[in-house]
């Protein structure tokens, strides 16, 4: 179940959070999402989806 979503401007593609089943949880696993009637293929990956590049 998607959670939120939207355009990630670091990553220059669109990004997705939401909720799995713990069996296809796994970072680089392949699921599935329908948006608008349409099956769009994702990618689960870890958060942050990029390194962060600031020092604190």
């Amino acid at each position: 179940k998607v959670t939120s979503g939207g355009f990630g401007p670091s990553l220059n593609a669109p990004v997705a959070m939401g909720y799995l089943p713990t069996a296809l949880s796994a970072a680089g696993t392949t699921v599935f999402a329908e948006l608008r009637g349409q099956r769009l293929p994702l990618k689960v990956a870890s958060t942050p989806f990029v390194p962060n590049t600031y020092k604190r």
